[in-house]
C-alpha cells in the first residue's frame, strides 16, 4: 500500500479515473465516475475486457491504492526485491465492495480488414 503522500493526490477531470504510478505502489482515483467509466479503465489496467454488471446508475468518487501484479498486466509490478507489499487491485476492489469475476461470454470486437492511405485529392 502506498503511504500517505507517496503518490500525488491528482485532481482528475470528473467523470475520469486517473491512475498514478509510485515506489510503494499504485493508485487509481477520480470524482464522479460512473460505473461504466471505472469499467473500462479497468479493461485497460487488467488488459482483458470488464464489464459492469452491478446496476449501479450513479457516480462516485473512488481512491484505490493497490500493487500492481500478474492481475494488472499493463502495469509493471515492483521488482521482487523491492520489499514493496500490499493489496492486489482485485483485493483492493473487493474492500469498496466490488468484486472481479472471470467468466466467459460474447464482446463485442471491430474487425479491420484494410487500410490505405487517403489520396492527393
Amino acid at each position: 500500500m502506498a503511504a500517505p503522500g507517496e503518490l500525488p493526490d491528482a485532481k482528475p477531470k470528473c467523470g475520469v479515473a486517473a491512475l498514478a504510478l509510485g515506489p510503494r505502489g499504485a493508485r487509481l482515483q477520480g470524482g464522479k465516475i460512473a460505473m461504466p467509466a471505472l469499467a473500462r479503465t479497468l479493461s485497460l489496467m487488467m488488459d482483458r475486457s470488464v464489464i459492469d454488471r452491478t446496476g449501479f446508475t450513479g457516480s462516485f468518487d473512488l481512491q484505490v491504492d493497490f500493487v500492481p501484479d500478474e492481475t494488472s498486466p499493463a502495469m509493471p509490478p515492483p521488482p521482487p526485491d523491492s520489499g514493496v507489499s500490499g493489496s492486489s487491485l482485485k483485493q483492493a476492489l473487493r474492500r469498496l465492495g466490488l468484486q472481479l469475476e472471470s467468466t466467459r461470454g460474447a464482446v463485442e470486437v471491430l474487425v479491420i480488414d484494410h487500410v490505405e492511405r487517403p489520396s492527393e485529392n
